[in-house]
């Protein structure tokens, strides 16, 4: 029974544990982090608590200074880096309706870079000298309005021989990718229909004032894999880029989202991607899925205070 003396009702966690009055047979099916099983992750294991000889390296070597740290420090970086980023372009290929990005192995090197900025001058981009056709600005100077619903060829936005970089997204790049989810969302059409499906949902979200954008992450993955693969891996980089896209496209067509911007009221739609197709167990959770895009499935036990910002109020 709740005792008053220490903390009132409705400030203590455990004070309606147990009286909500349903069965606990009937929560749903999930990993218990509690109970019986967490005392498992404490057991021993004398097969895995031990090193594989091969793997070791027992001989002598000189030390070695700061700079050869730091250097191999990054050799190893970028090594797992890529590693992990074939892995997961791997899973996602094979998922439904999935297909694989193109992958450079020397993508993080400065031979990588200069072959691409050779590549590029080969196919006539804009260190050769002629107009690149990345971004918006270029096809608006070809006799193009960006904001208008022309047809843009698909080799001006095509991402699939372009590489990332980790540090920062260049402006070539950035122009490249907000050309392609604009049409994206102007053109994209699911398997089994006829017509595109984002400029009805666009509709849909001005006549009920949201401001968010459902994405099926299958939907972006089948229109470009390597935006798929980057919103997953630089979601914070991606999808700032992805929100603003979304927010020009919403101005050019509704008149209360150009009136958002003009009385700065909301200067930011959001993408919000659904149905990430790799799940991760919660127990494998660990650093190197920070800033990354992650799909987790359990059981909320516990949970805070919800406070909701109020940005627009009337009276």
């Amino acid at each position: 029974e709740h005792d008053p003396e220490f903390l009132p009702r409705e400030e203590d966690p455990l004070a309606d544990e147990g009286m909500a009055g349903g069965d606990p047979e009937e929560e749903e099916e999930g990993e218990d982090l509690f109970g019986e099983n967490m005392a498992r992750d404490y057991e021993d294991a004398p097969e895995e608590d031990q090193y594989d000889p091969d793997m070791l390296d027992d001989a002598a070597h000189e030390p070695i200074t700061l700079e050869q740290r730091a250097a191999a420090d990054r050799a190893m970086r970028q090594r797992d880096q890529q590693q992990r980023r074939r892995r997961r372009g791997e899973l996602l290929a094979s998922s439904p309706g999935g297909s694989a990005p193109e992958f450079s192995d020397d993508a993080a090197t400065p031979a990588g870079a200069d072959r691409r900025r050779k590549r590029r001058r080969t196919e006539g981009g804009s260190e050769a000298g002629g107009p690149d056709m990345s971004s918006e600005r270029d096809v608006s100077e070809m006799g193009g309005e960006p904001g208008g619903d022309e047809d843009v060829p698909e080799v001006h936005y095509d991402l699939n021989r372009e590489e990332l970089r980790r540090e920062e997204t260049d402006a070539r790049i950035e122009g490249k990718i907000r050309l392609s989810f604009q049409q994206f969302l102007r053109k994209f059409v699911p398997e089994g229909a006829t017509e595109p499906l984002y400029p009805d949902l666009l509709r849909r979200m001005a006549e009920e004032n949201q401001m968010h954008l459902e994405v099926n992450f299958a939907h972006l993955q089948q229109w470009s894999p390597q935006l798929a693969l980057w919103s997953s891996e630089y979601p914070v980089r991606i999808l700032r880029i992805l929100n603003e896209t979304l927010m020009a496209e919403a101005q050019r067509k509704f008149g209360t989202y150009a009136d958002m911007a003009s009385l700065k009221e909301e200067n930011e739609l959001r993408v919000a991607v659904h149905s990430f197709p790799i799940r991760e167990p919660i127990r494998e959770l660990s650093v190197k899925h920070l800033n990354m895009l992650v799909n987790v499935h359990g059981v909320v036990t516990k949970r805070s205070g919800v406070f909701n910002q109020v940005k627009r109020l009337y009276l």
